[in-house]
């Protein structure tokens, strides 16, 4: 069986795909989960603990994390291996953030699928949000200046005054470097780090973006 969960409500991809593990853990009280993640993908690493038997249990939770929209060998690799995952009889659960139609389309077509979209209610508009966008806008630009930054740093701490919550800038931030920046993977990878950790307590999400934006 093959679950995904993707959209650009990442807090709900990362709890119902959570919430999913936990529950397949508890119904396969042996069974391990293994987690691979784009940047450091090793297919042999992957190939050995799918054909690894456990004492009690052989049938395990494999779990990708963006890797859909990430390096092409890696996406080609996992999208051309799909189907003879399942067959082996382990669990495949894959949450990655919005998805181009082209790979949507190619896991529809697999059979014993789970696909669920998660997205967000609010729809950003830059009319309805134009102060927030303009922020964002001046946090994507090259070569800030000093008084770019001093601006940045007094606009953020208007909008925390006001309550605005990280998450919801977050969004509008990611929405534009998927629309203007999407090559831009690097920083794009930085701040989805940002959002994980701010959830994992690592660190405070608004101090994560201050330390994100000013580096």
């Amino acid at each position: 069986m093959l679950y995904t969960f993707y959209g650009n409500d990442i807090k709900k991809v990362l709890g119902a795909s959570q919430k999913l593990i936990e529950g397949l853990k508890a119904k396969r009280e042996f069974a391990q989960v293994f987690y691979f993640y784009p940047e450091n993908f090793n297919k042999e690493n992957l190939e050995t603990q799918q054909a690894a038997q456990g004492l009690f249990f052989d049938k395990h939770i494999f779990v990708f994390k963006n890797f859909i929209e990430g390096k092409k060998e890696v996406r080609d690799y996992v999208l051309n291996n799909i189907e003879n995952f399942i067959k082996s009889g382990h669990l495949y659960i894959i949450f990655e953030n919005e998805m181009d139609d082209k790979y949507l389309d190619k896991i529809k077509k697999i059979k014993d699928i789970n696909l669920k979209e998660y997205a967000t209610k609010k729809i950003f508009k830059e009319d309805a949000s134009s102060k927030l966008f303009n922020l964002a806008a001046l946090i994507m630009k090259t070569n800030k200046t000093t008084q770019d930054k001093i601006s940045i740093i007094t606009q953020i701490n208007e909008i925390k005054e006001k309550g605005t919550a990280p998450e919801e800038f977050f969004g509008i931030l990611w929405w534009r470097y998927k629309k203007y920046a999407s090559k831009d993977k690097q920083n794009m990878r930085k701040l989805l780090d940002i959002y994980h950790d701010g959830h994992a307590g690592e660190e405070e999400m608004w101090q994560g973006l201050e330390r994100w934006i000013l580096s």
